[in-house]
């Protein structure tokens, strides 16, 4: 289950963590007690980035006060929330190597406990431009902390129990546009030695396209099984 977004209103994330807290519960209240113990195995927090721009800050220096920033104290909140209920904390991200939202989620995944599985988007299929997040990924997952366009490691240490994990991306444009299928597969070739070990994620666009795919995705889940 995923907590709401607070698009548009950055600054002021932390001020919607009581109502976020308050979906878990609801939750919780709404599901039987054997869907809630078996079946709910954690909270998604749907907001992909951490925005530094306006007044939200990010205080680099201050990873036990939340560095400063509204969003990732919201983070806190809901991920505390949802580990008093034994339940894990799921973040899925985009990295784009030039926007400092990449910076701060290496931070947060390095230096917090907030998340246990952060699984990264490398926005590739849909931005030809961005084709180094794939080995920054790859990369990161290796080394089991995200690191910068120079792999070194952010925060310049891993502290953090997060484990890491990759994102697959397609579309319908798999079928009837020129290079599309090019760009799904260097996600395979990029990412394909870490099947069955670190976490996976498909985003397909629709429920549709994802039927249509199902041979190709079953063959590339399987392919070390």
């Amino acid at each position: 289950f995923s907590v709401p977004l607070a698009e548009g209103f950055h600054a002021l994330t932390h001020l919607f963590a009581p109502a976020w807290e308050d979906t878990i519960d609801a939750i919780k209240a709404t599901v039987s007690e054997e869907i809630w113990e078996n079946n709910v195995k954690g909270i998604y927090f749907s907001q992909e980035d951490v925005i530094t721009s306006g007044y939200t800050k990010f205080d680099y220096d201050q990873p036990e006060n939340d560095f400063n920033n509204p969003i990732v104290k919201a983070m806190r909140a809901v991920s505390n929330k949802a580990h008093s209920y034994g339940k894990n904390m799921l973040w899925i991200p985009y990295y784009h190597e030039a926007a400092p939202s990449s910076t701060n989620l290496g931070y947060v995944v390095n230096l917090t406990n907030i998340f246990d599985t952060v699984i990264i988007q490398p926005s590739f299929f849909f931005n030809p431009a961005r084709v180094d997040e794939i080995g920054i990924i790859a990369d990161s997952i290796r080394q089991q902390a995200v690191v910068d366009i120079n792999r070194k490691v952010i925060g310049g240490k891993k502290t953090s129990n997060t484990v890491i994990g990759f994102e697959m991306e397609i579309d319908s444009q798999f079928f009837d546009r020129e290079g599309y299928p090019e760009r799904y597969y260097a996600y395979e070739n990029g990412f394909g030695e870490f099947v069955g070990t670190y976490p996976t994620a498909y985003y397909s666009g629709a429920p549709e396209t994802m039927l249509k795919l199902t041979d190709l995705i079953s063959k590339f889940l399987n392919k070390n099984g």
